[in-house]
């Protein structure tokens, strides 16, 4: 089984002079999403390589954003996070895709960040308490050497996956999900790398920008 956890960031500017589709979901109407998401991302000031993950989606593989966007990502996330003290305290908005066998199972949620990362360990690691990825989230159970998935008897009664996910319970081995953790964790190293040197050549002064912007820790 194939089994990976893909990085991604949630990039939504909403502007009010670009008017939405007015017809949803994004998933059922992609090409309409993608030009409305095209056109917030340019006036937000974004280039035009700024590709999705999936057409009509809001959330972007950190390995394929260009160093020019990162910048415009620090740049927003300062703007939107500053306080008195730091300029920088919470992880990027996003999460973690969950793809099986090429199919993507599971997409963050409301409040999901980077910092999510955290929940996935605590899967491998045996955690007793539920697992939280931005609500809601799937109940987890780990049996014997396998993982759990349920999205129908969850604790966030009347909340919707979005998009729904494409089985509502299946299970993994949790050796696979252990092998998905340290490729991800890899790509986080590099993409923190990339934060540093960003914040570097450009003077942002932002201590431990990569600690913060991944994994919140200030």
């Amino acid at each position: 089984m194939n089994v990976r956890l893909i990085p991604v960031i949630e990039i939504f500017r909403p502007d009010d002079s670009i008017p939405s589709p007015g017809k949803g979901p994004s998933w059922e109407y992609p090409d309409e999403w993608s030009e409305y998401n095209r056109l917030l991302n340019i006036k937000a000031g974004f280039s035009d390589k700024l590709a999705p993950y999936q057409k009509g989606s809001r959330f972007y593989k950190i390995d394929e954003i260009k160093d020019e966007d990162l910048l415009v990502i620090i740049q927003l996330e300062i703007e939107k996070q500053k306080g008195d003290d730091e300029p920088l305290v919470l992880a990027l908005t996003g999460g973690y895709i969950l793809q099986v066998n090429g199919d993507n199972v599971y997409f963050p949620q409301c409040c999901g960040d980077l910092a999510n990362i955290g929940a996935w360990y605590e899967i491998i690691n045996g955690a007793e308490h539920p697992f939280f990825a931005g609500h809601p989230s799937p109940k987890i159970s780990v049996t014997g050497e396998m993982v759990h998935f349920d999205f129908v008897n969850t604790n966030y009664s009347g909340e919707h996956f979005t998009p729904p996910p494409s089985e509502k319970q299946f299970q993994l081995k949790l050796s696979d999900l252990k092998h998905a953790l340290d490729v991800v964790t890899k790509e986080l190293k590099i993409f923190g790398s990339r934060l540093r040197w960003i914040n570097e050549i450009h003077g942002l002064n932002i201590q431990d920008i990569d600690r913060i912007l991944i994994s919140s820790e200030i």
